[in-house]
């Protein structure tokens, strides 16, 4: 019902609904929202997210989104034009790729490519993948240029000025299902460069001075090891993470 007002409202003028798509696939649950062309943050669409660890299953939740704007449409004798895509997946993204492998889904299906996703909802040219926490950054920077950050975030050191990315590098975290790494490095004259990053796969390391704290620290290696039935060395995400603290 709230889709459904919104694609109306976004077609108002001229019977042509205009807006963007935003996915967020992380390693347990997908979201999908849809912004009007022009609309206020809190006129966006957010569907009910879904739980995937498949980029089959990825790909169906995605069908459904594009499958019900085209029921409104054909409802209300609208159409629909999606004006940009952007997917942001747990997963190292280069440059401009088509495809990325999703880290943390089903070895046998992890590997999305644009040309898998419904095309109404996607269209080529005006689709584009992200990693996660890069998508994460460019977010809290347009959050900090309109002074909103302390709208979802406080200080740790517990003094009431506003929050706000400051001039130099910016480290974001985020702990989920997995550990995501980000920077946001903001330069003099008010511009700022995004660099994703892959920090949670950092392999840990035993850090004791003494005999006796390095052996309890590599006996704690050891066990992470035999969890992970020894598919990688222990890495950071491996005990900063959801799956970490399972």
């Amino acid at each position: 019902r709230v889709l459904a007002a919104a694609v109306v409202q976004w077609a108002r003028l001229d019977g042509v609904a205009r807006f963007h798509v935003a996915v967020d696939v992380g390693a347990t649950n997908v979201r999908v929202q849809l912004s009007g062309d022009g609309c206020k943050p809190d006129e966006s669409v957010l569907l009910p997210k879904a739980k995937c660890k498949t980029v089959g299953s990825l790909v169906a939740v995605l069908k459904d989104a594009q499958d019900a704007v085209e029921e409104i449409c054909q409802v209300a004798s609208l159409r629909f034009q999606v004006l940009g895509a952007a997917i942001a997946v747990a997963a190292p993204v280069e440059i401009g790729s088509p495809q990325a492998t999703i880290t943390n889904y089903e070895p046998q299906d992890q590997l999305i490519t644009l040309n898998k996703l419904p095309m109404q909802l996607f269209p080529a040219q005006r689709t584009y993948l992200l990693n996660d926490l890069e998508a994460a950054c460019f977010g809290l920077w347009s959050l900090s240029q309109q002074c909103r950050l302390q709208d979802f975030f406080v200080r740790l050191d517990g003094r009431d000025s506003i929050v706000e990315m400051t001039l130099g590098s910016n480290v974001v975290l985020a702990v989920g299902t997995g550990l995501g790494t980000g920077m946001v490095s903001v330069q003099a004259d008010g511009s700022s460069q995004v660099i994703p990053m892959e920090g949670g796969h950092t392999q840990v390391t035993s850090l004791g001075f003494g005999r006796e704290e390095r052996e309890e620290e590599e006996a704690f290696l050891r066990f992470l090891g035999s969890k992970w039935r020894d598919q990688h060395y222990p890495e950071f995400e491996d005990v900063c993470s959801g799956e970490g603290l399972s």
